[in-house]
Order: structure tokens, then sequence, then C-alpha cells
């Protein structure tokens, strides 16, 4: 039987220190392997990761990541078209993206990208090591009219009105053609909030003010875009992360957001005094768990004494597996 924990740890290990050559194991774990990278949405950029590090060994024959077929020799065939496939929907989904921002700005209407669709084109050397579901947006409530009418013009129909976003998608954007990889034309949609915000724990956590008083004017992917501050985004990212591990459907790839994220955040500490500790905690285990950076375990710490001891104990103890959706739960799964 295969160890799900113990595959995907291995994921968050491989990100790190990915193997020069395949590692000899029966097709069974590497199916496990195949669809726990699927699931946390890394199989992009673990190929990435492998094509540097067996870039930096001889190639030796039949045991490499580009050898024919599967297993030891040839492995490194389906990595390297998962990340095909990403790259072309990636391009995509970053081309509408574009064609939206420059037709806001073309009547001055703000609007801000957050989530994928701004972390694949300046967290990422290549965009295409992160998979992109949907397009994200914030569009400020008075401006909905506005915006639906741009949206409409572009030839976007609404299709989703609900309490934490609207959902726009075109015609031919909506049905699934291949289940196996990131294909361009899986669907697709936009998600335009009127406020950035999540409910956790039977409470909302509302960022709005913030991501807007510190926003500024620039450019993404070419086109005229409000851009969130780091410390902003950095707010964001943890408490929808958490959002995602109380619905036990959090993806590693989200970690690792966090963790190229980080390090560049200011002055982090005041930032999560603003909030209730158990939006941002359970997040901030898990990047300590998987990839430590400094300070991280101090900010755990300082935020402990606004925890009760079970909140702590169980937001210490959990792990990849725990928080997916590879981890059978009675809520979802009928038990």
């Amino acid at each position: 039987m295969i160890d799900m924990q113990w595959t995907c740890d291995e994921l968050a290990r491989w990100i790190v220190h990915p193997p020069a050559t395949p590692p000899d194991w029966p097709e069974e774990t590497w199916s496990a392997f195949r669809q726990a990278a699927q699931v946390h949405g890394v199989a992009p950029l673990l190929w990435l990761s492998i094509e540097s590090s067996s870039a930096k060994v001889p190639p030796s024959p039949g045991g490499g990541w580009k050898g024919e077929g599967r297993g030891a020799g040839g492995e490194g065939a389906w990595w390297l078209d998962q990340y095909t496939w990403n790259a072309r929907r990636v391009a995509r989904l970053q081309g509408a993206l574009a064609e939206i921002l420059h037709a806001f700005a073309a009547e001055d209407v703000p609007i801000l990208p957050v989530k994928g669709s701004v972390l694949a084109a300046t967290l990422y050397e290549d965009p295409a090591a992160r998979p992109m579901a949907d397009l994200d947006v914030l569009l400020p409530e008075e401006h909905f009219p506005a915006g639906e009418r741009i949206f409409a013009r572009l030839g976007y129909e609404k299709t989703f009105n609900g309490w934490k976003h609207n959902r726009f998608s075109r015609p031919g954007t909506r049905t699934v053609v291949d289940r196996e990889r990131e294909h361009p034309d899986n669907p697709w949609q936009v998600e335009v909030h009127p406020r950035c915000r999540e409910r956790i724990l039977g409470e909302v956590v509302d960022l709005t003010g913030r991501v807007w008083s510190t926003a500024h004017r620039g450019t993404l992917l070419g086109a005229p875009a409000w851009v969130a501050a780091p410390e902003a985004a950095w707010l964001h990212l943890l408490i929808h992360a958490t959002h995602h591990v109380m619905l036990n459907n959090a993806r590693l790839i989200q970690i690792v957001d966090l963790a190229r994220l980080t390090p560049v955040v200011r002055d982090p500490e005041p930032l999560l005094a603003e909030l209730d500790a158990r939006a941002t905690y359970p997040a901030l285990a898990l990047l300590d768990r998987y990839f430590p950076i400094d300070g991280v375990t101090d900010l755990r710490a300082a935020l402990r004494p606004r925890l009760t001891p079970g909140f702590v104990e169980w937001a210490d103890g959990l792990d990849l597996f725990s928080v997916c959706y590879l981890n059978a739960v009675a809520w979802r799964d009928g038990g």
C-alpha cells in the first residue's frame, strides 16, 4: 500500500533537491507520485527542477530522465508533457488577462489582479512553472456596472454571483477536454472579487482596505494594472492557504508561493498582529515545515499566545497529505 503522506512529503523535497536521475521505484509508486504532483499543482515546476538537476551530472545510458518509455529510464517524458501543456495554458490565460487589463485601463476602471495570475508572472522565472486554474481580480463594488459592461464587450458572460466573487466566462471555455494535464482548452473563468476576503472558522478576514491603500499603478504582462504591495499579497496568500487547509483541499503550490514571497516581506510581525491568528498560523506552520525560512519560526512563536493550545497542536501537526484532496474526509466523501 502506498504511503501518501510520504509521497506528498517527497514532492516538497524534490522542489528543493530533485534527483539527478529517476529513482528506481515500482510503477505503483510512480503512479501515486504523479497523481500527487497533479493534485498539488507542482508537476510543471518539478520538471524544471528535474531538468536543472539532471543537467549538472553526466548522462547515464538508459538511466536519465530523458530516456525512452517510463520507469527508471524515461519517466521524464510525463513530466515534460505536464510542463509543455501547462505552458500553453498559462500563455492563453495571460493573454486573456492582458486583454482585460488593457480594456479596463482604456476606460479608467480600477482592476487589480490577485493570486495565480500575478504570481506566475512575478514570482517564477518561468511562468509555466505555475498552473493557473482561473483569473482572479479585485474590482471595487461601485465599479461593477462598468466592469460588467467591459466584460460583456470582451465576450464574457456572467455565470455565477456569490458572496465571495462573481464569475465570468466565454462560451467554449466550460468543457473539460483533457483530465490528464493542464490543457489550454480546459475550463477557465474570471473570478471578480468585490473585496479581498476569506471566511475562516466562521469569521470573515477582510484585507480589502489594506490591499487598495497600499497598491500602486504599474504594469503586468505589458498592460497597465493596479499592483498589490508584497506585504498585502503575502497576507492574502496566508489567509487563502489557511482557508483551503480548513477545506482539506490545500495544495503544495500555495506553500511554494509563500516560500518565494516571504523573503521580500518587510517587518511581517506587525502585519500578522492585525489579523486573527487562526487565519495565518496554519499556513505559516506548513511553510515552516517544508521550506524553513529565517524568521518564520519566530513569527509562529509570536502568534501562539493568541491561540488556544488545542489549535496550536492541531496546526503544528499539519502535513501536506492531511490538508489535501488526496486525504479522504467524511464531509466530502459521504462517510
